[in-house]
């Protein structure tokens, strides 16, 4: 008889375990992957980790507007992702950074 509850009850945790298994299955597929990978909702919309990015005009490459190196040419705002590629942009010339960076090669 002991045997016929304890064979019961360890039947119900496994139908227990593999229901949540697939409600968890079913709400991962439901959420859009931002949401489902951080396990956490952003108020308002998605999380701005970088804030917003600017795109370098020499190597294309997109980083940070905050970490970026800027040079004023000819009345604009350039930004670049390390003073290698400020150096390399013909247009920028003498221009000087107002943020400072290392140089990525």
């Amino acid at each position: 008889m002991i045997r016929w509850v304890l064979n019961i009850i360890v039947l119900l945790l496994l139908l227990r375990l593999a229901l949540r298994f697939v409600i968890g299955l079913m709400k991962g597929l439901s959420e859009p992957s931002g949401e489902a990978a951080s396990g956490r909702r952003a108020a308002g919309g998605p999380a701005r980790l970088a804030g917003e990015l600017v795109k370098d005009p020499v190597c294309a490459t997109y980083i940070p507007r905050a970490s970026a190196i800027t040079a004023r040419v000819a009345g604009e705002t350039r930004y670049y992702c390390s003073v290698t590629c400020r150096d390399k942009d013909a247009g920028a010339g003498d221009a000087q950074p107002r943020m400072g960076r290392t140089a990525h090669g």
